[in-house]
């Protein structure tokens, strides 16, 4: 999609959520419950026409970033393996030949990142595997790396298999777009006819349908978290310098981190951001000076989903949100 589109769906999403939020009011006016499951059907429409479109870049993409960490896992295991090697022996050559870290093989191209991991591969193998048992290695492991290396180094050519049917999503989406800005002129008519009744139900319905220009340089991913659910967003898109707007939709109160695991939820280092708060966060500053290649997005609650907005801008943001809410080491 294009910006324009995707700040389209955006702000589709963020009616919707304040629909939802106020659902006691309207679900009992067929006019207005026809109005919100015409908008629903066709944004859900949007979002599947506009993912076959995006498989061209984010399905490669993603699953590339994917293979990265599996195999920057597998190369650390094995660098720790011939550093500890390396230094029982007093070897300072090979000990600067395998100075990696796990941060460091994630940063950089993925050309770069393939260097380094062979390098550990080759070093790795060039040893006998009776001397790195006693430091938790085995031949499978070395061999497990090699494969993950490969894996990697694969993953980019499928972008040219997925080009026929972006082409034809993107030529759907304009019609859909034509269509779904007429179903919510129809709902901005049958909300006007609150303004007396529900007047704080109309202001929150018509402060959404405001559209936010992210531009190029911002993006933005909403997520509904589930009770004690925990999820990564914008995996190796992150800088030092960038900033993330959090908009809690919820009442209930969220943690985000900057990880670099972003399958394990952290133990250190969360940023509180309250229930129905924007909160603009500056990485690393913002996160005690942390800084990870994932936004990870917790839900501490036992009982009550989280429903959260987040826009990553790469820079500075003018985002009107509060500089900086709790910051907690749990």
């Amino acid at each position: 999609m294009t910006d324009g589109q995707n700040n389209y769906v955006n702000m589709t999403d963020a009616v919707l959520a304040a629909m939802q939020k106020y659902n006691s009011i309207w679900t009992g006016n067929a006019k207005v419950a026809a109005a919100v499951a015409a908008v629903t059907s066709v944004n859900n429409t949007i979002k599947s026409t506009a993912g076959s479109q995006a498989q061209v870049n984010q399905g490669p993409t993603t699953n590339k970033h994917n293979l990265w960490v599996i195999a920057a896992k597998k190369a650390d295991q094995v660098c720790a393996a011939v550093k500890a090697y390396a230094d029982d022996i007093n070897d300072v050559t090979l000990a600067a030949a395998i100075n990696f870290t796990y941060k460091r093989l994630l940063r950089g191209s993925a050309n770069e990142a393939i260097i380094s991991m062979k390098a550990i591969h080759d070093k790795a193998a060039a040893i006998s595997i009776n001397l790195l048992t006693p430091f938790m290695i085995t031949a499978a492991d070395i061999t497990e790396l090699q494969t993950a290396i490969t894996d990697f180094a694969n993953a980019t050519p499928m972008k040219r298999v997925m080009v026929s049917n972006a082409s034809a999503a993107t030529g759907q989406l304009p019609t859909l777009f034509t269509t779904q800005r007429s179903q919510l002129k129809k709902l901005d008519n049958l909300m006007n006819t609150y303004r007396v009744s529900q007047p704080t139900f109309v202001e929150t319905y018509f402060n959404a349908r405001k559209i936010i220009n992210l531009g190029k340089s911002q993006q933005a991913v909403e997520l509904h978290l589930l009770p004690k659910h925990f999820e990564g967003a914008f995996g190796m898109k992150i800088n030092d310098g960038d900033t993330f707007t959090v908009r809690n939709h919820s009442a209930t109160d969220l943690f985000v981190y900057l990880t670099d695991t972003p399958e394990t939820l952290p133990t250190v280092q969360g940023v509180c951001v309250r229930g129905d708060v924007d909160i603009k966060l500056i990485v690393p500053k913002d996160f005690g000076g942390v800084f990870g290649h994932w936004l990870l997005l917790y839900n501490p609650s036992n009982i009550d989903d989280v429903h959260v907005t987040v826009i990553h801008a790469h820079g500075k943001s003018a985002s009107g949100a509060q500089d900086l809410g709790n910051v907690y080491n749990k």
